[in-house]
């Protein structure tokens, strides 16, 4: 068996690459997953995702001795991938070399390159150890950052701070078992304390132990809790219709601790996960304040923006408690697993009725009680999956879906989602067109590999909406279809994505509105291109049109090159844009490169030029960034408006952050 392992992992290596691939850093891994197709147009939550890669490259965890469910934590790994790695370490024994993974169902070339840095192939985990305490790591990373041109809040003195903004976090990790951590920010025109505290205006803090007997996971502080599809019960952001193709699928990672700097979509207070045999059971509290515009002792809306700035912004500031009650319990049997989650949440004040038609379905009042069922089931290379949820007004939701790898080469997925107008829930992220309630949809995607260089993908998702929404004054209808066409070389990676879709909204007749249908397109042209070992440019033509009465049209060009410094230390960051969009419906949006712990996701309308650059220097173990962008635009007098208004034509802004692991 022996022998025959290791003949079988020298023809793996030269089969996938011609010879064996360095592995790449935790850093390099993480600058690529930056620009992958989850991320690269908003959606999934950047910032914990990438915190959470960072801790497992500080305490790689073994592929021969995790758990199923250990597996599944990491943040790369899904459930069908870690089922099946389980499966083939169950029939073949250690794993002992990584090119061997690449016979495993799920698992393909880049993402074993991307799994190497926060994993090993070791015989045995530390276990947890409270002796061994301070030998765990430290890190400590502030930030400063300031608009140069002055707002009219800041002329006028309507808000109460300076225009610097502020962030300072600390974090400990002891191998991957203990995490503590707090995080402190201040916005631009907010006042450095809060008025009669010590500390500004928004701090968040945890502590999470993990594997304590029966106790899997026990967290004090801010946590998260995903669970199901996210039809219920999921407090991140996370991804829509993408150009993974095949990916509507969510997996719920259950109960983590919270780092983010989203000032609302989080719970405070403690969570515990047990494990008994194949059963976890998930038990979690909080009571949390939030924002919220309260008129004669109701609350018309809760307000996310998290700033604080005004007098009416500081008057809605965490002036809103919400207190969530709940659990989840599971039973997973290698290739089964099957969930069950119920909760209940309440506000101190009342939520106020909308008297608006589109809202009458929405929730009012003072409590609700949402239940859930999930399952998720892998029977050889086709994964059942799907999520059934009630909320106490008695509205239901559903999403059933599955995916298949029909050959090597191919792979599709469909997905079906039904949510009634009256279904109700806080946090939830189900995977739809809009909102959470009020949709019946069907989507169906494909990735089809067609040799070694080629990829063709695309989805087709056509949906209604059975009650009315804002500016559509009737239930509606609507299709989305992308498609694009992946060329990879070891010089570089090439696409062309188009996608069209159309909906329905309002158009002012002359007595009465009538219903008209809205079309979008897009053609992105998009090439990254390894000039040398170090040095790497990314090119981008997009184009977007959208037309009901009128057309308009968006367009954007921009020039990228990223590259490291020979011999100083430096990596340096540059970019140049030029966009042109008549209407806002023709915003065009493309992810910028920016400090750590941060997720720009530029939006371009009007017309201008926009250029940035950044700098990271590294010296033992500090890092220190640099960041400068400036725009200008044409044929604009004024930029914003209300207290964001800034006079003029330029906006431009610098970063610093440094960064520090003791």
């Amino acid at each position: 068996m022996v022998t025959k392992r290791v003949i079988l992992t020298f023809t793996l290596i030269f089969s996938l690459s011609g010879k064996a691939q360095q592995a790449p850093t935790a850093n390099q891994v993480l600058r690529e997953l930056k620009t992958d197709t989850r991320f690269e147009d908003g959606g999934a939550d950047w910032v914990q995702f990438s915190e959470l890669l960072i801790s497992y490259s500080e305490s790689p965890i073994s592929l021969n001795t995790a758990t199923q469910e250990e597996l599944e934590a990491i943040p790369l790994l899904n459930k069908f991938q870690a089922y099946h790695l389980i499966k083939y370490r169950k029939r073949n024994g250690k794993i002992i070399s990584y090119y061997e993974l690449a016979t495993i169902k799920g698992l393909d070339k880049q993402l074993i390159l991307w799994l190497m840095p926060f994993t090993s192939l070791a015989l045995n985990n530390e276990k947890l150890n409270f002796a061994k305490l301070l030998s765990g790591r430290h890190q400590i990373a502030s930030r400063f950052q300031r608009a140069m041109q002055q707002k009219k809040g800041l002329t006028n003195q309507s808000f109460s701070g300076d225009a610097n903004a502020l962030y300072l976090r600390y974090r400990y990790n002891y191998q991957n078992k203990i995490f503590a951590g707090i995080t402190l920010q201040k916005d631009e025109g907010e006042p450095y304390l809060i008025p009669g505290k010590i500390y500004p205006d928004y701090n968040s803090y945890h502590l999470e132990v993990r594997d304590i007997g029966i106790a899997k996971t026990i967290i004090a502080g801010d946590f998260l809790a995903n669970y199901g599809q996210g039809l219920a019960m999921w407090t991140t952001n996370t991804f829509g219709k993408t150009a993974e193709t095949t990916e509507s699928q969510r997996f719920g990672k259950g109960l983590r601790y919270y780092s983010g700097a989203d000032e609302n979509r989080f719970m405070r207070g403690a969570a515990v996960s047990l494990k008994v045999k194949e059963f976890t059971f998930d038990l979690f509290g909080s009571k949390n304040n939030v924002d919220a515009t309260v008129n004669n002792g109701l609350a018309s809306s809760l307000t996310e923006s998290g700033l604080h700035r005004t007098t009416l912004e500081i008057e809605k500031r965490k002036n809103q408690n919400i207190s969530t009650i709940g659990s989840h319990a599971s039973w997973l049997k290698t290739n089964f697993e099957i969930g069950l989650t119920a909760f209940q949440y309440s506000f101190s004040i009342p939520i106020a009725k909308n008297d608006k038609a589109y809202a009458a379905h929405r929730f009012y009042g003072k409590s609700n009680y949402v239940t859930s069922l999930d399952y998720q089931w892998i029977v050889n290379n086709v994964i059942l999956y799907g999520e059934f949820a009630r909320s106490e007004s008695g509205g239901v939701a559903a999403q059933s879906g599955i995916k298949a790898k029909a050959t090597d080469a191919i792979t599709f997925n469909v997905a079906f989602r039904h949510l009634d107008n009256n279904y109700q829930t806080l946090y939830n992220a189900p995977f739809s067109e809009s909102g959470n309630s009020g949709e019946q949809g069907l989507y169906l995607g494909f990735k089809y590999a067609i040799n070694g260089k080629f990829t063709l993908k695309g989805y087709a998702d056509r949906y209604k909406f059975t009650w009315l929404k804002f500016q559509t004054s009737a239930p509606s209808n609507g299709e989305d279809y992308l498609i694009q066409l992946d060329y990879k070389k070891p010089q570089g990676v090439f696409y062309v994505r188009y996608r069209f879709k159309q909906g329905q909204i309002n158009t002012s007749g002359e007595h009465i509105d009538s219903i008209i249908y809205s079309k979008q397109q897009l053609v992105r042209l998009h090439a990254k291109l390894f000039l040398t070992q170090n040095i790497r440019s990314n090119t981008r033509i997009e184009i977007r049109t959208y037309k009901s009465t009128a057309p308009f049209t968006g367009y954007l060009f921009y020039q990228e090159i990223v590259g490291d410094i020979k011999n100083t230390g430096l990596r340096a960051y540059f970019r140049v844009s030029y966009f042109n969009s008549q209407d806002f419906r023709t915003t065009i949006y493309a992810r910028e490169d920016d400090l750590p712990y941060t997720y720009n996701l530029a939006q371009f309308n009007k017309e201008g030029l926009k250029y940035y650059i950044m700098l990271k220097y590294s010296w033992k173990k500090l890092n220190c960034y640099l960041r400068w962008a400036h725009v200008n635009f044409v044929n604009v007098d004024e930029l914003g408006s209300g207290n964001d208004l800034i006079l003029g034509n330029v906006r431009s802004e610098i970063k610093l952050m440094l960064a520090m692991k003791l």
